[in-house]
């Protein structure tokens, strides 16, 4: 730890050598100036706790030298002694109080007087020192725990502003789900339907191909629906039945009718003939490049 320092003024060494000798138990950091300029030099370079100043000084006098010290930049609290060794009358203190002097000590020196007040003023600026440490720390903490909390705010902004987002995101595929069961569930129905109508439903291309059966179909003719699906119609209508329906089904496809029905004989998977009634409708599609053909049988009454 760096000792307390003291400056000791005065234009005769002897004076500074007895006093440092006073003051050697009080373990302090003594520098010593023969005059108030270089007393001014040193107090420009270094903090001292306290000026111990000699009063007659050639040049420069005890007094003049105070009043410079306290215009450095830090010295404004800066404790003075004056150091006289002629009779204190009240003008000459009242001068000295003026000039910024704290206390006066009248030469020859009494050495538990001086140790005394060196040490009272030492004290009070090592406490100084301390209280100074404490405030910055003090500032140190109070600067960080602003930064905390400018660090907490922006951290919470964000995380919030992440959050909301994140809430958005949910919401929109939460409501995408939705969408898509209900679309789900309405091809569920409309193949549901398809599936266990008592009609027997097919779906065909224009040429005559098999997309779709459903299950009553199947019964009607006695075949499976992997064995109907993707053959033509060559296969499933009977010879006496084909050509009126190609006829029937190219007037749907170029004109305006929309659907046709009447009878129709069907080939069983013994190629026999099975009588029903049908009705087809034509689906156009918008690009009109791929237009199906929904067809119903059932069974004459």
């Amino acid at each position: 730890m760096e000792k307390t320092k003291v400056l000791l003024v005065d234009d005769i060494e002897m004076n500074l050598i007895l006093l440092e000798e006073m003051l050697e138990d009080l373990d302090l950091h003594i520098i010593k100036a023969q005059s108030g300029f270089e007393a001014l030099e040193l107090a420009s370079k270094n903090k001292f706790a306290m000026v111990l100043l000699d009063v007659q000084m050639p040049d420069m006098d005890g007094f003049e030298t105070a009043e410079k010290l306290y215009q450095i930049e830090g010295n404004e609290d800066l404790p003075i002694i004056f150091v006289t060794a002629v009779n204190i009358e009240e003008q000459y203190v009242l001068k000295g109080y003026q000039f910024g002097a704290v206390d006066y000590i009248i030469k020859p020196f009494d050495p538990v007087l001086l140790i005394s007040k060196v040490k009272m003023f030492c004290k009070l600026h090592e406490q100084n020192n301390l209280l100074d440490l404490k405030n910055q720390e003090l500032l140190k903490v109070e600067k960080e725990r602003s930064h905390y909390k400018i660090y907490l705010e922006e951290t919470l902004k964000t995380r919030t502003e992440k959050l909301l987002n994140l809430n958005k995101t949910l919401k929109d595929e939460v409501l995408q789900l939705k969408q898509k069961a209900q679309s789900s569930l309405g091809r569920y129905s409309i193949l549901n339907c398809f599936e266990n109508s008592y009609l027997g439903m097919i779906v065909l291309t224009e040429n005559g191909i098999w997309l779709e059966v459903n299950k009553r179909f199947c019964d009607l003719i006695g075949n499976r629906k992997e064995n109907i699906i993707n053959t033509d119609w060559n296969n499933l209508i009977h010879e006496s039945s084909l050509s009126e329906f190609k006829v029937n089904l190219n007037l749907i496809i170029e004109s305006e009718q929309n659907n046709y029905s009447g009878n129709i004989k069907l080939k069983n998977v013994k190629g026999d003939i099975v009588n029903t009634n049908f009705n087809i409708q034509l689906i156009k599609s918008d690009n009109q490049k791929t237009n199906l053909i929904f067809m119903t049988v059932q069974s004459p009454t």
